[in-house]
């Protein structure tokens, strides 16, 4: 630790400044104090240090749940904006062929549309759903 910020004498930043004219010649002294800024870089240190400790943690948790589960994240309109290796293995489409394309590329037939008009009004209602539909993967025909 810093021993200006552990003392209980006040902290002193000081710069000194040579004063030349052409009667006099002096030094100056500015001082000020500096403990609020030790505080703050302090503080910072200790902020940036939790925020490693929380990433940390989140990625360990996103990789349980890669590992464990399938994974598509999707945007409002439906596309694709993140599928994890799970689900790449079970769909046999490539991340690359996936993003940004509709959930529909995986539609097995099996299901109605109307199924999922609902599931969508549903997700637009609650933040999580459950749901189970069928999917064709990429080498699967279309059932009709």
């Amino acid at each position: 630790m810093d021993k200006c910020y552990d003392s209980p004498w006040h902290c002193i930043g000081f710069t000194i400044l040579r004063y030349q004219s052409p009667a006099q010649q002096c030094l100056i002294g500015l001082q000020r104090e500096i403990i609020k800024r030790k505080e703050a870089e302090h503080l910072k240190d200790q902020t940036v240090h939790d925020l490693c400790d929380r990433e940390k943690e989140l990625k360990d948790y996103k990789y349980a749940l890669d590992i464990s589960s399938i994974i598509s994240i999707s945007a409002v309109d439906g596309s694709f904006t993140f599928v994890n290796d799970n689900f790449c293995k079970i769909s046999k489409y490539s991340n690359e062929e996936l993003l940004g394309q509709p959930h529909s590329i995986l539609w097995s037939g099996h299901h109605p549309p109307e199924y999922f008009t609902e599931l969508g009004v549903q997700c637009r209602r609650v933040n999580l759903i459950g749901a189970n539909f069928a999917t064709r993967p990429k080498t699967a025909h279309y059932i009709g």
